[in-house]
Protein backbone atom coordinates (compact mmCIF):
# COMPACT_ATOMS: atom_id res chain seq x y z
CA UNK A 1 0.00 0.00 0.00
CA UNK A 2 1.47 3.71 -0.48
CA UNK A 3 1.56 6.46 1.46
CA UNK A 4 -1.86 7.52 3.14
CA UNK A 5 -1.06 10.55 5.32
CA UNK A 6 0.93 13.69 5.95
CA UNK A 7 2.35 15.67 8.78
CA UNK A 8 3.09 19.54 8.15
CA UNK A 9 5.70 21.16 10.69
CA UNK A 10 6.09 25.08 10.53
CA UNK A 11 9.38 26.54 12.02
CA UNK A 12 9.72 29.34 13.68
CA UNK A 13 9.28 31.09 17.26
CA UNK A 14 7.31 33.84 15.82
CA UNK A 15 4.92 31.34 15.48
CA UNK A 16 5.09 30.48 18.92
CA UNK A 17 5.14 33.73 20.31
CA UNK A 18 2.29 34.75 18.27
CA UNK A 19 3.79 37.21 16.86
CA UNK A 20 2.99 35.88 13.33
CA UNK A 21 0.01 33.59 12.27
CA UNK A 22 0.85 30.42 10.63
CA UNK A 23 -0.96 30.86 7.01
CA UNK A 24 1.41 27.90 5.54
CA UNK A 25 0.07 24.94 7.58
CA UNK A 26 -3.67 25.36 6.37
CA UNK A 27 -2.57 26.37 2.44
CA UNK A 28 -0.11 23.33 2.85
CA UNK A 29 -2.96 21.16 3.83
CA UNK A 30 -5.36 21.85 1.38
CA UNK A 31 -2.88 21.33 -1.15
CA UNK A 32 -2.11 18.14 0.00
CA UNK A 33 -6.05 16.93 0.19
CA UNK A 34 -6.35 17.95 -3.43
CA UNK A 35 -3.58 15.69 -3.88
CA UNK A 36 -5.59 12.94 -2.41
CA UNK A 37 -3.12 12.88 0.48
CA UNK A 38 -4.65 14.52 3.34
CA UNK A 39 -2.14 15.71 6.84
CA UNK A 40 -3.39 14.15 10.06
CA UNK A 41 -1.20 16.72 12.29
CA UNK A 42 0.19 20.27 12.04
CA UNK A 43 3.19 21.04 14.75
CA UNK A 44 4.96 24.16 15.24
CA UNK A 45 8.13 23.93 16.67
CA UNK A 46 10.49 26.93 17.45
CA UNK A 47 14.21 27.98 15.94
CA UNK A 48 15.72 24.64 17.69
CA UNK A 49 18.37 22.51 15.83
CA UNK A 50 17.18 19.62 18.08
CA UNK A 51 13.62 20.11 18.44
CA UNK A 52 12.67 20.01 15.08
CA UNK A 53 14.98 17.12 14.67
CA UNK A 54 12.74 14.95 17.34
CA UNK A 55 9.61 16.52 15.76
CA UNK A 56 10.59 15.13 11.98
CA UNK A 57 11.49 12.00 13.54
CA UNK A 58 8.75 11.50 15.48
CA UNK A 59 6.41 12.85 12.27
CA UNK A 60 7.96 10.21 10.14
CA UNK A 61 7.50 7.48 12.55
CA UNK A 62 4.25 7.83 11.80
CA UNK A 63 3.44 9.50 8.39
CA UNK A 64 5.30 8.94 4.79
CA UNK A 65 5.40 12.20 4.11
CA UNK A 66 6.77 15.29 6.12
CA UNK A 67 6.64 18.81 5.05
CA UNK A 68 8.29 21.47 7.43
CA UNK A 69 8.33 24.87 6.32
CA UNK A 70 10.44 27.56 7.44
CA UNK A 71 13.88 27.91 9.04
CA UNK A 72 15.59 28.11 5.81
CA UNK A 73 16.85 31.61 6.04
CA UNK A 74 19.91 33.24 5.79
CA UNK A 75 20.56 33.73 9.69
CA UNK A 76 22.20 31.45 12.66
CA UNK A 77 18.71 30.74 14.47
CA UNK A 78 17.41 29.08 10.54
CA UNK A 79 17.65 25.07 12.15
CA UNK A 80 16.05 23.44 9.08
CA UNK A 81 18.94 22.81 7.12
CA UNK A 82 21.08 21.36 9.92
CA UNK A 83 18.31 19.70 11.21
CA UNK A 84 17.78 17.44 8.08
CA UNK A 85 21.84 17.21 7.77
CA UNK A 86 22.23 15.57 11.16
CA UNK A 87 18.85 13.83 11.13
CA UNK A 88 19.71 12.22 7.62
CA UNK A 89 23.31 11.79 8.88
CA UNK A 90 24.53 14.30 5.91
CA UNK A 91 27.14 16.97 6.26
CA UNK A 92 26.10 20.88 5.11
CA UNK A 93 28.09 21.54 1.85
CA UNK A 94 27.95 24.57 -0.21
CA UNK A 95 26.06 24.15 -3.54
CA UNK A 96 28.42 26.16 -5.76
CA UNK A 97 25.62 26.22 -8.95
CA UNK A 98 23.00 27.32 -5.87
CA UNK A 99 25.18 29.54 -5.19
CA UNK A 100 25.87 30.96 -8.32
CA UNK A 101 21.80 31.17 -8.89
CA UNK A 102 21.45 33.26 -6.20
CA UNK A 103 24.05 35.70 -6.67
CA UNK A 104 22.87 35.95 -10.68
CA UNK A 105 19.20 37.01 -8.77
CA UNK A 106 21.03 38.95 -6.80
CA UNK A 107 22.64 40.78 -9.37
CA UNK A 108 19.74 40.93 -11.36
CA UNK A 109 18.36 43.37 -8.49
CA UNK A 110 21.60 45.70 -8.09
CA UNK A 111 22.34 43.81 -5.13
CA UNK A 112 25.61 42.32 -3.57
CA UNK A 113 25.38 39.21 -2.17
CA UNK A 114 25.28 39.59 1.79
CA UNK A 115 27.34 36.88 3.53
CA UNK A 116 25.00 35.64 5.39
CA UNK A 117 22.40 35.21 2.59
CA UNK A 118 25.55 32.81 1.22
CA UNK A 119 24.57 29.91 3.76
CA UNK A 120 21.38 29.09 1.95
CA UNK A 121 23.09 27.34 -0.36
CA UNK A 122 25.24 25.05 2.36
CA UNK A 123 22.57 21.99 2.12
CA UNK A 124 22.91 18.60 3.34
CA UNK A 125 24.66 16.33 1.18
CA UNK A 126 21.64 14.25 -0.68
CA UNK A 127 19.45 16.48 -0.62
CA UNK A 128 17.66 17.24 -4.34
CA UNK A 129 17.34 20.93 -4.47
CA UNK A 130 13.95 22.84 -5.50
CA UNK A 131 14.51 26.20 -7.02
CA UNK A 132 12.85 29.16 -5.74
CA UNK A 133 12.08 32.04 -8.35
CA UNK A 134 10.92 33.91 -5.97
CA UNK A 135 13.22 34.23 -2.71
CA UNK A 136 16.75 32.79 -2.23
CA UNK A 137 15.92 30.03 0.12
CA UNK A 138 16.02 26.93 -2.04
CA UNK A 139 13.33 23.49 -0.94
CA UNK A 140 14.83 20.62 -0.20
CA UNK A 141 13.63 17.08 -0.59
CA UNK A 142 14.51 13.82 1.14
CA UNK A 143 13.84 10.00 0.33
CA UNK A 144 14.74 7.30 1.98
CA UNK A 145 12.82 3.73 1.43
CA UNK A 146 9.06 4.85 1.33
CA UNK A 147 9.33 8.03 3.55
CA UNK A 148 9.52 11.64 2.35
CA UNK A 149 10.57 14.68 3.45
CA UNK A 150 10.06 18.37 1.94
CA UNK A 151 11.41 21.01 2.95
CA UNK A 152 9.78 24.82 1.91
CA UNK A 153 10.51 28.02 3.04
CA UNK A 154 8.46 29.78 5.39
CA UNK A 155 7.82 33.22 3.70
CA UNK A 156 3.72 32.06 2.07
CA UNK A 157 4.49 33.89 -1.76
CA UNK A 158 7.67 31.71 -1.84
CA UNK A 159 5.65 28.63 -0.44
CA UNK A 160 3.31 29.14 -2.69
CA UNK A 161 5.15 30.06 -6.13
CA UNK A 162 7.19 26.22 -4.87
CA UNK A 163 3.83 24.26 -4.26
CA UNK A 164 2.56 25.17 -7.41
CA UNK A 165 5.57 25.02 -9.66
CA UNK A 166 7.97 22.28 -8.05
CA UNK A 167 5.36 19.73 -6.33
Amino acid sequence: MGCMEAEIIAVGKELLLGQVTDTNSPYLSRALLGAGLPAVRHTVVGDDEEALVECIRDSLARSCLVVVTGGLGPTEDDPTRAALGKLFGEELVVNRKLLATIRSRLKRRHLKLPERLSRQAEIPRGARILPNEVGTAPGLVFEEGLKIVVALPGVPSELEWMTEHQL
